[in-house]
């Protein structure tokens, strides 16, 4: 590899040096127009394609808020060095106005730069004001109308003219008319939109307030116009309002049943009113507070602590004493004294004088406190609590329950006692926090309720097994009535059956014996019969002994036999 460039550095040196200068300067230009060419293709295809959304780069700190205001918008662009680069100028119109809307545009960044007026140059103050309305006009229209949702944008700005004799001049003022495009209306109905117009238009004019824009549709209606919004926002407001006092509501009502259920169950009703205070107040005190010498020890069942309302801080005790010749004092050289006549002798004496001054400094404890309140404050609090006494049913001395009429129960009605009902009053005043100085109050009565279905079902449920067990008795007798008839009629069967054997056994007893004499006979004349008669007699009893024992055999046979007679 080595020996193959040195071989071409070789060439190259041969081919130098056999050309002329001529040959030598258009290679020598040929090398650095090719460098200077690859030099700009790198630096042209390092640059960002796209639209810059600002000319100048934007600080971390703000960058973060346009990057989220532009992903929650949808808006695609790169970011790199502080500078953001979009497709073209309908993707930058659109992030213009969804960073107004989210009221997140730079701080670096003029409002003048959104519609680049640049570009005239006027003579005279009046062609100043002409141009500068028209190109703000233009620039206007044609930033809005590159909106997704614009079709078509009508601007007029109006300049008042100034005053040089007062120093108020009228506002600067802009009518802007929407056109939205097919099937985009919906876009001007949201408030959030408007608005995010409005900052549009006031940030693009020089001293355009936003309230004094005014946008409206095509059809007439004027989009800023926010008194329906500010009526909705009140009633959203008492909306609010009134869930966050049916949610203290119930969370007071929550915790005095859950304290009292377990005690009575389903024998306590409860009701709770409230107010809620809905003003701040922001209150600064200055306090004069004792001072804690030494704290109580909570160990001791007594109290140790040493309260002042005052600390002795320094003293001083001072004494004066003077002696000696009064003086008055001389006024000036040459003028007369005001002194009357007489006293001058009397005071040019001697003269004791005493004094004695005690001064003790003492220092108090002092408190600052702001205090400010939140949204709302509980205010008074009222709690009603009906108690229901105990209904019993009555036993007799065998402890069976006393049925009256045959249908029902006969209860009993057991009261709730005072003792009992203050007790529940405290209770219920632990629970809620009960305040004297909130004006709270706590109404705690003895009220039957009305059981009158419990009742209705406990008795109903008393007919139903009544009822039952009648039934059931009833079946058990009958049961036991078909039993003991079961067993007479068997009774009465084994007795017919018995009495039937043994009439049928001397019945048979007596047959028999007539067949014994009756063979007794037949054997006394079978001596005067012939062979054949005798015979024929011993035939005709083996076919009537098997008529008896096989009948269906010989019901067959005669069949037959008749059938062969009727055929012969």
């Amino acid at each position: 590899m080595n020996d193959f460039f040195k071989r071409i550095l070789d060439q190259v040196k041969s081919i130098w040096e056999k050309s002329t200068l001529q040959q030598k300067l258009i290679i020598g230009g040929v090398i650095v127009g090719a460098v200077v060419l690859t030099i700009s293709v790198v630096f042209f295809t390092s640059q960002k394609d796209g639209v810059l959304l600002f000319s100048k780069t934007v600080q971390d700190k703000e960058a973060k808020a346009v990057v989220a205001a532009l992903d929650n918008a949808g808006v695609k662009y790169e970011y790199s060095k502080g500078m953001f680069y979009l497709q073209d100028a309908r993707q930058k119109a659109k992030a213009e106005l969804e960073l107004v809307k989210a009221n997140v545009m730079p701080s670096g960044v003029d409002g003048w730069e959104i519609f680049d007026t640049k570009g005239f140059a006027p003579l005279t103050d009046a062609e100043m004001d002409i141009n500068k309305r028209r190109a703000l006009t233009r620039a206007i229209t044609k930033h809005l109308e590159s909106l997704d949702f614009v079709q078509k944008a009508d601007v007029n700005l109006t300049f008042p003219r100034r005053e040089y004799l007062t120093d108020v001049d009228a506002p600067v003022t802009a009518s802007v008319i929407i056109t939205p495009k097919p099937f985009k209306d919906d876009m001007l109905k949201e408030k959030k939109t408007v608005r995010g117009l409005q900052k549009l238009i006031a940030m693009g004019v020089d001293k355009l307030r936003e309230e004094l824009v005014t946008v409206s549709d095509n059809e007439g209606h004027v989009l800023t116009d926010y008194t329906d919004e500010n009526a909705s926002m009140k009633i959203k407001l008492a909306t609010e309002e009134i869930k966050i006092l049916d949610r203290e509501k119930k969370k007071l009502e929550t915790s005095v049943k859950k304290m009292l259920g377990t005690i009575y169950r389903d024998r306590a009703e409860i009701t709770i009113n409230m107010e809620i205070l809905w003003d701040e107040i922001s209150e600064t005190n200055h306090l004069i507070v004792p001072v804690v010498m030494r704290k109580d020890n909570p160990a001791t069942p007594y109290d140790e602590s040493v309260v002042q309302d005052k600390v002795h801080v320094s003293s001083q005790k001072k004494k004066e004493k003077w002696t000696g010749q009064r003086l008055i004092p001389q006024g000036a050289a040459g003028a007369e004294e005001n002194v009357p006549p007489g006293y001058k002798d009397k005071t040019d004496r001697w003269n004791t004088y005493e004094q004695s001054t005690d001064t003790e400094n003492f220092d108090l404890s002092r408190k600052y406190e702001m205090i400010k309140r939140g949204e709302y404050k509980i205010g008074k609090v009222s709690c009603a609590v009906a108690v229901d006494g105990r209904w019993e049913i009555e036993y007799d001395a065998k402890g069976e329950p006393i049925i009256s009429n045959g249908v029902s129960y006969q209860r009993k009605y057991i009261p709730v006692e005072d003792e009992e009902l203050r007790k529940i009053k405290d209770l219920v005043k632990g629970s809620m926090a009960f305040s004297i100085d909130r004006g709270d109050n706590v109404s705690v009565q003895h009220i039957p309720f009305d059981h009158w279905k419990d009742f209705k079902e406990q008795d109903e449920k008393l007919r139903t097994k009544r009822n039952l067990q009648r039934t059931l008795m009833i079946s058990l007798v009958s049961l036991l009535t078909l039993f003991v008839l079961a067993l007479l009629v068997r009774a009465i069967q084994k007795e017919v059956a018995r009495r039937r054997r043994l009439y049928e056994e001397e019945q048979e007893r007596r047959q028999s014996e007539l067949r014994n004499q009756a063979l007794m006979q037949a054997q006394d004349t079978t001596s005067d019969m012939s062979v054949e008669d005798q015979a024929r007699k011993k035939l005709l009893e083996e076919i009537t002994n098997v008529a008896k024992e096989r009948p269906e055999d010989v019901a067959q046979i005669l069949r037959t036999w008749m059938a062969e007679e009727t055929k012969g």
